[in-house]
């Protein structure tokens, strides 16, 4: 069911733009939003172009919105977020966009939702994204770069290895995963929760 909708929301024209339609690649989106490795999961992510990327952000906020009681606040909160999305937020070198928006747009976000569900909303691109990015024995998880947090954004991984001196990768970090990875992920042990 999930993926028929996506299907059918993938033939809609999120953006304004008229050749929006054409430069998304359907099949490409639902490789990457059948994937559960982080690590391909975010490979496959940054071969997206700008077009499929504001697709795939703005798609996934409107199915949350759709499959979720939400209070008339929350959901003119998520839709405005929506409406500050567009395809040139997402080239590749507009993450001083993203930090803006996510700045603008967090604090009120914080009073309507608990951090967790934002963080896995608006840090990765399924439930799986955020519990995979972290182990419970405390150690940072290990991935093929050895990243996969940044550090600067609210949306990360539960916490970030301050000590860390990973082998920073491109964008898949963050908040709409705008942000590089330059840290690996930490979580405490459940024992220190």
């Amino acid at each position: 069911m999930a993926l028929v909708l996506f299907i059918a929301l993938a033939c809609k024209d999120f953006d304004s733009e008229t050749s929006t339609k054409s430069q998304i690649d359907v099949n490409q989106l639902i490789i990457l939003k059948s994937e559960k490795d982080i690590d391909s999961q975010k490979q496959l992510y940054t071969e997206l172009n700008q077009y499929e990327k504001n697709f795939i952000w703005k798609e996934r906020i409107t199915t949350f919105i759709s499959n979720n009681s939400l209070t008339t606040q929350q959901e003119n909160h998520l839709k405005s977020l929506v409406d500050m999305l567009s395809s040139e937020l997402f080239e590749s070198k507009n993450v001083v966009k993203i930090r803006e928006i996510e700045k603008k747009w967090t604090p009120m976000a914080f009073t309507l939702f608990n951090k967790d569900e934002l963080r896995e909303l608006l840090g990765g691109l399924n439930k799986e994204t955020l519990k995979k990015s972290n182990t419970r024995d405390g150690k940072a998880r290990v991935s093929a770069s050895g990243c996969g947090c940044n550090g600067d954004s609210m949306f990360d991984c539960a916490g970030c290895n301050a000590q860390d001196a990973c082998q920073s990768s491109g964008s898949g970090c963050g908040f709409l995963w705008g942000y590089s990875c330059s840290k690996s992920c930490y979580i405490p042990p459940v024992n220190e929760k």
